[in-house]
């Protein structure tokens, strides 16, 4: 009786091993099924996706040194440097494949340390003064235009606004070049001004039939000049230029940045257009060695 059965545990023990041994291929087909993977009893399974782990990979507690909090997590500069790096997989059910994403992510984080530099701005107001700027700002007739409706009369609406906001700070200067046939470069000096009272730094009013354009602040003279003739804007901007250029720096004065501005009605008029001064000397153009036209002339400023 013992024998027998040994021989048969032997038996199944052979055909488990035989059947062990078959291709499961043939054990698969064999059932009748139509899926699988080339014909094997397969499944595609990859890793748990970890591709988005970038978002929370320089994450720091609040604890760390320097630790900031933006949009309810900490991010510190003692992390820069560091590397994320991730390979994900996923399997494509459809195509039978692997696709594998490759990662790597630095961070550079700054810090919420600013600093300040001081600086003062040195302003030279260049300044149309020629004859149309008595003119109505929608006409191109001087006729029944009084005062108060003028080109000039925005004008120094605009400078007074800039002017006082200017010199709000004590480091700031401001100097004034008007021009027409030519410009004026000493009548205004780069200098820190204070109002007169009341009375704003500059006006325009008529009297005896001129138009006249002025300027006053505390401590100086009142200074007044004639708005008539030509738009020689070329000479305006080289007498500013050089205001700038020569301007004395005040001892421990801070960083200064040097600005023109130029308040005109429109571009050069005859032949100023086509004027270009090296030298910065005045004229009607006629005697100038080097002209270019007006565009050349622009662009080359």
């Amino acid at each position: 009786m013992k024998r027998r059965l040994k021989r048969v545990t032997s038996l199944l023990c052979v055909f488990a091993l035989c059947v062990g041994l078959l291709p499961a291929s043939g054990i698969w087909n064999a059932a009748g099924a139509e899926s699988g993977i080339n014909g094997y009893q397969a499944t595609m399974q990859a890793d748990a996706f970890t591709e988005d782990g970038w978002a929370k990979a320089f994450d720091v507690d609040s604890s760390v040194e320097g630790a900031v909090s933006i949009d309810g997590t900490y991010r510190s500069a003692a992390l820069n440097g560091k590397v994320w790096a991730d390979k994900s997989v996923t399997a494509d059910e459809t195509d039978k494949e692997f696709n594998v994403t490759l990662s790597a992510l630095g961070q550079t984080f700054a810090s919420k340390t600013t600093s300040q530099t001081e600086v003062a701005f040195d302003v030279v107001f260049v300044v149309d003064r020629s004859g149309s700027m008595n003119f109505g700002q929608e006409s191109t007739s001087q006729s029944n235009v009084s005062v108060g409706e003028t080109r000039m009369d925005a004008t120094v609406a605009a400078l007074n606004s800039a002017a006082e906001k200017l010199m709000e700070n004590g480091n700031n200067r401001m100097a004034v070049v008007p021009f027409n046939n030519a410009a004026t470069g000493s009548w205004v000096e780069l200098n820190h001004y204070t109002k007169n009272g009341n009375s704003p730094f500059f006006s325009y009013s008529s009297s005896n039939r001129q138009r006249q354009f002025s300027f006053e602040a505390s401590g100086t003279q009142k200074k007044s000049i004639q708005v008539t003739g030509g738009t020689n804007q070329q000479d305006g901007f080289f007498k500013a230029s050089e205001i700038l250029t020569s301007a004395a720096i005040p001892e421990e004065s801070p960083m200064r940045i040097p600005v023109i501005i130029m308040l005109t009605d429109g571009t050069p008029d005859g032949n100023y257009a086509t004027q270009y001064y090296k030298t910065g000397k005045s004229g009607d153009g006629s005697a100038t060695p080097e002209k270019l036209d007006n565009d050349s002339l622009y662009n080359t400023w």
